[in-house]
């Protein structure tokens, strides 16, 4: 448990948003799969699945350059 938002998590640290409630190790994501709505989920290096967001989409491929 932490008292500290995300957005003070993103700037403090190399995690970046992928969701409105989703930060992301990038040196963790394996790929990223798109989905029909123009979202997408990010598969990381250890097989789980996060959320990414349309919102977020653009800047999470420019950052991983997928």
């Amino acid at each position: 448990y932490t008292e500290l938002t995300l957005q003070v998590l993103e700037n403090r640290t190399n995690l970046i948003r992928c969701h409105k409630q989703f930060l992301i190790n990038i040196d963790l994501v394996d790929e990223i799969i798109l989905r029909e709505n123009m979202a997408a989920d990010i598969k990381t290096k250890s097989d789980r699945l996060v959320p990414v967001s349309r919102r977020y989409l653009r800047v999470l491929r420019e950052k991983l350059h997928f």
